[in-house]
Protein backbone atom coordinates (compact mmCIF):
# COMPACT_ATOMS: atom_id res chain seq x y z
CA UNK A 1 0.00 0.00 0.00
CA UNK A 2 1.30 3.45 -0.84
CA UNK A 3 3.17 5.12 1.52
CA UNK A 4 0.62 7.97 3.38
CA UNK A 5 1.37 11.27 2.30
CA UNK A 6 0.03 14.30 4.86
CA UNK A 7 -1.02 17.51 3.91
CA UNK A 8 1.09 20.73 4.94
CA UNK A 9 -0.37 21.29 8.73
CA UNK A 10 0.87 24.55 11.05
CA UNK A 11 -0.06 21.43 13.66
CA UNK A 12 2.25 19.18 14.65
CA UNK A 13 1.51 15.57 14.14
CA UNK A 14 0.63 13.61 16.76
CA UNK A 15 2.94 10.64 18.32
CA UNK A 16 0.00 8.34 17.94
CA UNK A 17 -0.18 8.03 14.10
CA UNK A 18 1.52 4.98 14.34
CA UNK A 19 -0.47 3.77 17.25
CA UNK A 20 -3.14 1.15 16.76
CA UNK A 21 -6.14 2.53 16.12
CA UNK A 22 -9.29 0.25 17.79
CA UNK A 23 -11.82 2.75 17.15
CA UNK A 24 -11.49 1.89 13.00
CA UNK A 25 -10.56 -1.42 14.13
CA UNK A 26 -13.84 -2.52 15.98
CA UNK A 27 -16.25 0.31 14.37
CA UNK A 28 -15.06 -0.13 10.67
CA UNK A 29 -17.69 0.97 8.79
CA UNK A 30 -19.47 3.69 10.85
CA UNK A 31 -15.27 4.91 11.31
CA UNK A 32 -14.57 5.06 7.75
CA UNK A 33 -17.87 7.47 6.83
CA UNK A 34 -17.06 9.62 9.43
CA UNK A 35 -13.61 9.92 8.75
CA UNK A 36 -14.00 9.49 4.87
CA UNK A 37 -12.16 6.77 4.51
CA UNK A 38 -13.76 4.47 1.49
CA UNK A 39 -11.19 1.34 2.15
CA UNK A 40 -13.86 0.60 5.43
CA UNK A 41 -16.74 -0.27 3.39
CA UNK A 42 -15.08 -3.58 1.88
CA UNK A 43 -15.64 -5.04 5.47
CA UNK A 44 -19.06 -5.66 4.15
CA UNK A 45 -17.89 -8.12 1.83
CA UNK A 46 -17.19 -11.93 2.50
CA UNK A 47 -14.17 -12.75 3.35
CA UNK A 48 -12.40 -10.05 2.40
CA UNK A 49 -13.91 -8.28 4.82
CA UNK A 50 -12.37 -10.09 7.49
CA UNK A 51 -9.08 -8.79 6.59
CA UNK A 52 -10.02 -4.83 6.60
CA UNK A 53 -10.62 -4.78 10.17
CA UNK A 54 -6.98 -4.92 10.76
CA UNK A 55 -5.67 -2.66 7.94
CA UNK A 56 -8.15 0.16 9.20
CA UNK A 57 -6.37 -0.66 12.70
CA UNK A 58 -2.87 -0.57 11.50
CA UNK A 59 -3.30 2.71 9.39
CA UNK A 60 -6.45 4.08 10.68
CA UNK A 61 -4.71 7.21 12.82
CA UNK A 62 -3.10 8.20 10.21
CA UNK A 63 -6.02 8.57 7.30
CA UNK A 64 -7.92 10.11 10.46
CA UNK A 65 -5.48 12.85 10.85
CA UNK A 66 -4.94 13.29 6.89
CA UNK A 67 -9.01 13.35 5.69
CA UNK A 68 -9.97 15.77 8.40
CA UNK A 69 -9.03 19.41 9.78
CA UNK A 70 -8.27 19.24 13.41
CA UNK A 71 -8.10 22.39 15.97
CA UNK A 72 -5.83 20.68 17.71
CA UNK A 73 -3.35 17.65 18.37
CA UNK A 74 -5.32 16.92 21.64
CA UNK A 75 -8.89 17.69 20.17
CA UNK A 76 -7.52 14.21 17.78
CA UNK A 77 -5.93 12.54 20.11
CA UNK A 78 -9.72 12.96 22.60
CA UNK A 79 -11.69 11.84 19.32
CA UNK A 80 -9.89 8.48 18.34
CA UNK A 81 -9.77 7.48 21.99
CA UNK A 82 -13.90 8.26 21.98
CA UNK A 83 -14.07 6.12 19.16
CA UNK A 84 -12.07 3.20 20.69
CA UNK A 85 -13.79 3.27 24.15
CA UNK A 86 -17.41 3.18 21.83
CA UNK A 87 -15.83 0.08 19.58
CA UNK A 88 -14.92 -1.71 23.40
CA UNK A 89 -18.72 -0.85 24.30
CA UNK A 90 -20.41 -2.07 21.37
CA UNK A 91 -18.51 -5.07 20.80
CA UNK A 92 -19.02 -5.87 24.47
CA UNK A 93 -22.62 -5.86 24.25
CA UNK A 94 -22.16 -7.90 20.79
CA UNK A 95 -19.95 -10.82 22.73
CA UNK A 96 -23.08 -10.86 25.52
CA UNK A 97 -25.75 -11.16 23.03
CA UNK A 98 -23.58 -13.72 21.34
CA UNK A 99 -22.64 -15.36 24.56
CA UNK A 100 -26.46 -16.27 25.74
CA UNK A 101 -27.83 -18.34 23.01
CA UNK A 102 -24.20 -20.23 23.03
CA UNK A 103 -24.68 -20.76 26.85
CA UNK A 104 -28.08 -21.66 25.92
CA UNK A 105 -27.47 -24.30 23.70
CA UNK A 106 -24.57 -26.09 25.49
CA UNK A 107 -27.21 -26.17 28.69
CA UNK A 108 -29.90 -27.50 26.72
CA UNK A 109 -27.54 -29.99 24.61
CA UNK A 110 -26.24 -31.34 28.22
CA UNK A 111 -29.52 -32.17 29.88
CA UNK A 112 -31.69 -33.36 26.82
CA UNK A 113 -28.91 -36.03 26.79
CA UNK A 114 -28.65 -36.31 30.74
CA UNK A 115 -29.78 -39.33 32.30
CA UNK A 116 -32.64 -38.23 34.37
CA UNK A 117 -34.54 -36.36 31.23
CA UNK A 118 -33.87 -39.44 28.49
CA UNK A 119 -35.19 -42.18 31.18
CA UNK A 120 -38.43 -40.16 32.34
CA UNK A 121 -39.07 -38.77 28.43
CA UNK A 122 -39.19 -42.49 27.69
CA UNK A 123 -41.63 -43.12 30.46
CA UNK A 124 -43.27 -40.25 29.99
CA UNK A 125 -44.30 -40.77 26.48
CA UNK A 126 -45.86 -44.12 26.78
CA UNK A 127 -48.18 -43.07 29.48
CA UNK A 128 -52.03 -43.46 28.63
CA UNK A 129 -52.82 -39.58 29.19
CA UNK A 130 -50.11 -38.63 27.01
CA UNK A 131 -51.05 -40.50 24.05
CA UNK A 132 -54.75 -39.69 24.49
CA UNK A 133 -53.98 -36.23 24.22
CA UNK A 134 -50.93 -36.20 21.88
CA UNK A 135 -51.72 -39.38 19.62
CA UNK A 136 -49.27 -42.42 19.26
CA UNK A 137 -45.62 -41.88 18.42
CA UNK A 138 -45.20 -39.01 19.85
CA UNK A 139 -41.29 -37.50 20.68
CA UNK A 140 -39.61 -34.38 22.38
CA UNK A 141 -37.59 -31.53 21.60
CA UNK A 142 -36.27 -29.73 24.93
CA UNK A 143 -36.00 -25.86 24.20
CA UNK A 144 -36.10 -24.63 28.04
CA UNK A 145 -33.34 -25.05 30.91
CA UNK A 146 -34.15 -22.78 33.76
CA UNK A 147 -32.59 -23.01 37.46
CA UNK A 148 -35.15 -22.38 40.13
CA UNK A 149 -32.69 -22.63 43.13
CA UNK A 150 -29.31 -24.16 43.98
CA UNK A 151 -30.66 -27.81 43.58
CA UNK A 152 -33.76 -27.51 41.47
CA UNK A 153 -34.48 -26.74 37.34
CA UNK A 154 -37.03 -26.95 35.21
CA UNK A 155 -36.85 -28.94 31.66
CA UNK A 156 -39.36 -27.60 28.92
CA UNK A 157 -39.89 -29.39 25.99
CA UNK A 158 -42.00 -29.67 23.15
CA UNK A 159 -43.95 -32.72 22.09
CA UNK A 160 -45.45 -33.75 19.11
CA UNK A 161 -47.34 -36.27 18.13
CA UNK A 162 -49.97 -37.99 15.24
CA UNK A 163 -53.33 -35.74 16.88
CA UNK A 164 -51.66 -32.61 18.14
CA UNK A 165 -48.66 -30.51 19.89
CA UNK A 166 -48.23 -29.34 22.68
CA UNK A 167 -45.29 -28.55 25.66
CA UNK A 168 -44.14 -29.87 28.68
CA UNK A 169 -41.95 -29.38 31.95
CA UNK A 170 -40.35 -31.55 34.13
CA UNK A 171 -38.79 -30.18 37.32
CA UNK A 172 -35.69 -32.03 38.56
CA UNK A 173 -34.04 -32.13 41.78
CA UNK A 174 -30.50 -33.18 42.08
CA UNK A 175 -30.94 -36.29 45.49
CA UNK A 176 -27.98 -37.98 46.37
CA UNK A 177 -25.59 -36.95 44.70
CA UNK A 178 -28.28 -37.93 41.73
CA UNK A 179 -31.05 -36.24 39.73
CA UNK A 180 -34.38 -36.88 40.15
CA UNK A 181 -37.81 -35.22 38.64
CA UNK A 182 -40.53 -34.16 41.21
CA UNK A 183 -43.31 -33.26 38.73
CA UNK A 184 -44.36 -33.32 35.31
CA UNK A 185 -46.94 -30.96 33.70
CA UNK A 186 -48.25 -30.78 30.47
CA UNK A 187 -49.82 -28.14 28.81
CA UNK A 188 -52.72 -29.07 26.94
CA UNK A 189 -53.00 -27.95 22.89
CA UNK A 190 -56.14 -25.24 23.75
CA UNK A 191 -53.47 -23.80 26.37
CA UNK A 192 -55.94 -23.25 28.55
CA UNK A 193 -55.05 -25.83 30.81
CA UNK A 194 -52.55 -28.42 32.03
CA UNK A 195 -52.55 -31.67 33.36
CA UNK A 196 -50.16 -32.69 36.18
CA UNK A 197 -48.45 -35.72 36.65
CA UNK A 198 -47.01 -35.39 40.13
CA UNK A 199 -44.78 -38.27 41.50
CA UNK A 200 -44.80 -39.53 45.19
CA UNK A 201 -42.40 -37.65 46.56
CA UNK A 202 -43.63 -33.92 45.24
CA UNK A 203 -46.60 -34.74 47.90
CA UNK A 204 -43.91 -35.36 49.87
CA UNK A 205 -42.60 -31.98 49.42
CA UNK A 206 -45.32 -29.80 48.72
CA UNK A 207 -48.61 -31.81 49.86
CA UNK A 208 -52.09 -30.85 48.05
CA UNK A 209 -50.88 -27.25 47.06
CA UNK A 210 -48.94 -25.94 49.92
CA UNK A 211 -45.51 -26.19 51.61
CA UNK A 212 -44.57 -28.69 54.20
CA UNK A 213 -46.03 -26.98 57.58
CA UNK A 214 -48.67 -25.19 55.75
CA UNK A 215 -51.40 -27.66 56.88
CA UNK A 216 -55.03 -26.32 56.66
CA UNK A 217 -56.85 -26.21 60.34
CA UNK A 218 -59.45 -28.71 59.94
CA UNK A 219 -62.05 -30.22 62.10
CA UNK A 220 -62.27 -32.97 59.88
CA UNK A 221 -59.27 -33.93 56.93
CA UNK A 222 -58.06 -36.97 55.34
CA UNK A 223 -54.73 -39.08 55.77
CA UNK A 224 -53.33 -39.98 52.77
CA UNK A 225 -51.48 -43.15 52.78
CA UNK A 226 -49.35 -45.06 50.64
CA UNK A 227 -49.85 -48.94 51.13
CA UNK A 228 -47.56 -49.64 48.70
CA UNK A 229 -45.28 -48.48 46.12
CA UNK A 230 -46.88 -50.47 43.15
CA UNK A 231 -44.77 -49.82 40.05
CA UNK A 232 -43.18 -47.01 40.91
CA UNK A 233 -39.44 -47.16 41.82
CA UNK A 234 -38.84 -47.83 45.47
CA UNK A 235 -35.54 -46.53 45.41
CA UNK A 236 -36.14 -43.66 44.19
CA UNK A 237 -38.76 -42.80 46.53
CA UNK A 238 -37.04 -44.07 49.19
CA UNK A 239 -34.25 -41.30 48.53
CA UNK A 240 -36.36 -38.57 48.46
CA UNK A 241 -38.55 -39.54 51.82
CA UNK A 242 -34.69 -39.67 53.32
CA UNK A 243 -33.31 -36.31 51.56
CA UNK A 244 -36.70 -35.06 52.75
CA UNK A 245 -36.68 -36.86 56.24
CA UNK A 246 -32.79 -36.87 57.06
CA UNK A 247 -33.26 -38.95 60.06
CA UNK A 248 -35.15 -41.73 57.89
CA UNK A 249 -31.78 -43.79 56.17
CA UNK A 250 -32.19 -44.63 52.67
CA UNK A 251 -32.36 -48.18 53.69
CA UNK A 252 -35.00 -47.35 56.58
CA UNK A 253 -37.10 -45.71 53.79
CA UNK A 254 -37.06 -48.76 51.72
CA UNK A 255 -38.49 -51.03 54.30
CA UNK A 256 -41.50 -48.60 54.83
CA UNK A 257 -42.06 -47.89 51.78
CA UNK A 258 -42.12 -51.98 50.34
CA UNK A 259 -43.46 -53.14 53.33
CA UNK A 260 -45.43 -50.75 55.86
CA UNK A 261 -48.01 -48.69 55.39
CA UNK A 262 -46.81 -44.76 55.18
CA UNK A 263 -48.80 -41.80 55.35
CA UNK A 264 -47.42 -38.92 53.03
CA UNK A 265 -49.69 -36.18 54.54
CA UNK A 266 -52.05 -34.72 56.59
CA UNK A 267 -54.55 -32.41 56.86
CA UNK A 268 -56.23 -32.77 53.02
CA UNK A 269 -59.59 -32.04 52.50
CA UNK A 270 -61.80 -34.46 50.87
CA UNK A 271 -61.00 -33.08 47.34
CA UNK A 272 -57.39 -32.28 47.39
CA UNK A 273 -56.61 -36.00 49.08
CA UNK A 274 -58.81 -37.85 46.43
CA UNK A 275 -56.95 -35.33 43.77
CA UNK A 276 -54.12 -36.82 44.98
CA UNK A 277 -54.50 -40.71 45.45
CA UNK A 278 -55.24 -40.45 41.73
CA UNK A 279 -52.39 -38.62 40.80
CA UNK A 280 -50.55 -41.15 42.94
CA UNK A 281 -52.15 -44.07 41.11
CA UNK A 282 -51.33 -42.56 38.26
CA UNK A 283 -47.53 -43.13 39.11
CA UNK A 284 -47.57 -46.63 39.67
CA UNK A 285 -48.59 -46.49 43.98
CA UNK A 286 -50.93 -48.41 45.73
CA UNK A 287 -52.91 -45.50 48.40
CA UNK A 288 -55.81 -45.07 50.25
CA UNK A 289 -57.73 -42.15 52.13
CA UNK A 290 -58.23 -42.27 55.61
CA UNK A 291 -60.57 -39.72 57.44
CA UNK A 292 -58.79 -38.24 61.04
CA UNK A 293 -58.72 -35.29 63.12
CA UNK A 294 -57.17 -31.89 62.19
CA UNK A 295 -53.23 -32.27 63.39
CA UNK A 296 -53.11 -36.03 62.93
Amino acid sequence: MAEVEYPERSLEQPSSLQRWSWGAMLLNVIWGLKHNVDLALLTLIPVVGLVIPFILGAKGNAWAWKNLEWKSVEQFEKSQANWALWGFVAWFFIAVALFIPVAKGIMEFKWSHSKVYQETIEEFLTLDKIKIILGDKARADLYEVKKLSGRRLRLGFRIKGTRSTSKARFHIMEIAGHWAVYRITIYEPSGKSVVDFPLPHDMLMYGPGKKMGERPQLTENYNVIVVNAGNARILHLARVINELNPEISVTEAVELVRFAPQRIYSGATEQGALKMKQKLEDFGAVVELKKGLSGQ
